[in-house]
């Protein structure tokens, strides 16, 4: 826990990232807010699961973290994966005081033919025995099989149902030029959360966190501060 404000805001990392991923862009918050950069299993200096785990898992232990924290009054900031997260935190449980997602994922994509090839390709070549060690993503083949299990089972995992659920303020912040989750994506969550708005950032991509900081600040600090 960082800082010594009475507003505690609660930053969720993406996948591949960690506690200190929001770190340097939050500083700009200055000292007015309490700060917890949360961890997740699997990623940073956290144990490694033994199992592979589901979304549900990690709301869970969010759960059980702001718990044993007694942290009941918050806003919560989710990147990419947090932002999964974050949404399903809101399905289960209960909202924060507010929910600032940043490039989230966990919509159901749209799929052109260049996946649906690559799909069909990987399952022929496992069916008969071929080389798949090349198949999908760097990041994914650098994975444990444990978390390559975790992997598969969190993005086959569609939010789409859940936007019903989040009921409070909800600020959506966008880099113009993210190609892992497009824009397409901002304006679903745009349509699904009632009363959401979409801020989006120039000259900014799938971690417009960092891409454009200034404007990101900005942006966060006047949602924040607003009654």
């Amino acid at each position: 826990m960082v800082g010594s404000g009475q507003t505690c805001l609660v930053f969720l990392h993406g996948w591949g990232g960690s506690a200190y991923s929001f770190y340097n862009t939050a500083k700009g918050l200055g000292a007015s807010y309490r700060l917890l950069f949360v961890e997740m299993y699997g990623f940073g200096t956290t144990v490694h699961p033994s199992v592979p785990l589901d979304l549900t898992a990690y709301v869970d232990a969010l759960k059980q973290l702001l718990d044993s924290l007694t942290i009941t009054d918050f806003i919560l900031i989710g990147h990419s994966f947090g932002g999964r997260v974050a949404i399903k935190f809101c399905h289960r449980y209960y909202c924060p005081e507010k929910l600032i997602l940043v490039d989230s994922a966990g919509l159901k994509p749209r799929r052109g033919i260049t996946y649906l090839v690559r799909v069909a390709t990987y399952k022929l070549k496992k069916r008969f025995g071929g080389d798949v060690s090349r198949c999908g993503s760097p990041d994914y083949r650098a994975l444990s099989p444990i978390m390559k299990r975790t992997f598969i089972s969190i993005v086959n995992e569609h939010l789409d149902d859940c936007l019903a659920s989040v009921c409070c303020p909800t600020l959506i912040i966008w880099g113009e030029e993210d190609k892992e989750t497009p824009m397409y994506m901002a304006r679903k969550l745009l349509k699904g959360i009632r009363g959401a708005r979409l801020i989006t950032l120039p000259m900014a991509g799938h971690y417009s966190y960092i891409d454009n900081r200034v404007d990101f600040i900005n942006a966060l600090g006047q949602f924040i501060s607003e009654d």
